[in-house]
């Protein structure tokens, strides 16, 4: 069952940070993908090939890399995934299953402890849940271990709304979001380009609606 978000969640969430009700509310509406889950109760993710390249070669497996893109580009690539070649949401856990398979096509005799770091460096690749947030930075969302991080996603939205608020406060975004500054809380999230989608002004209006 999924466990949806509730507006008494959201304001429990806000009061134990200092925040208004209105201003997580407003960066939950805008900045979330709607829900958490998927309807088989899976959570939303995003494989990002070019993470998973970039974590591989992070620990040292720059040959390993290099031999899984030629292997299948789609799924390990030194540029990020063109817009439209993503795939739906539905198919994002199976991208995230056959990058991991990657390395028995590449590497037929791995180890188990291989296997256990290419895992971890394919769930880095992924951005989770409500909040987007990439599997490498769950320390930044509150979580010593990427597998805390990753059992949280699973869990419920109220889970993955307290990740973003924590994601949100360890990037410098406290100030801002107790002065309502719509537009660096754009910038955070959604990069300099945030004022040609109106980010800013959905924020706000969010907030004025909440």
């Amino acid at each position: 069952m999924i466990k949806k978000l509730t507006n008494e969640q959201i304001r429990e969430i806000a009061a134990a940070h200092g925040f208004e009700y209105g201003v997580v509310k407003a960066i939950y509406q805008v900045e979330s993908r709607g829900s958490g889950f998927l309807a088989n109760g899976q959570p939303k993710i995003l494989f990002e090939r070019h993470i998973f390249r970039r974590e591989l070669q992070k620990l040292g497996y720059i040959t390993l890399s290099n031999e899984m893109s030629k292997i299948d580009p789609l799924l390990c690539h030194p540029r990020p995934t063109q817009r439209g070649g993503y795939g739906s949401e539905s198919v994002q856990h199976q991208r995230l299953q056959n990058a991991q398979k990657l390395l028995l096509r590449a590497r037929p005799d791995a180890d188990e402890n291989l296997k256990a770091q290419v895992r971890e460096c394919a769930l880095k690749a992924c951005s989770w849940g409500l909040g987007q947030i990439m599997g490498f930075n769950h320390k930044l969302a509150g979580f010593d271990n990427l597998q805390d991080f990753i059992n949280a996603m699973y869990d419920s939205e109220k889970a993955q709304l307290q990740a973003m608020i924590n994601f949100l406060k360890s990037a410098g975004l406290e100030k801002a979001m107790k002065n309502k500054d719509w537009r660096a809380i754009a910038r955070a999230y959604n990069g300099v380009a945030y004022a040609k989608f109106d980010y800013h002004n959905k924020l706000a209006r969010a907030y004025a609606a909440a």
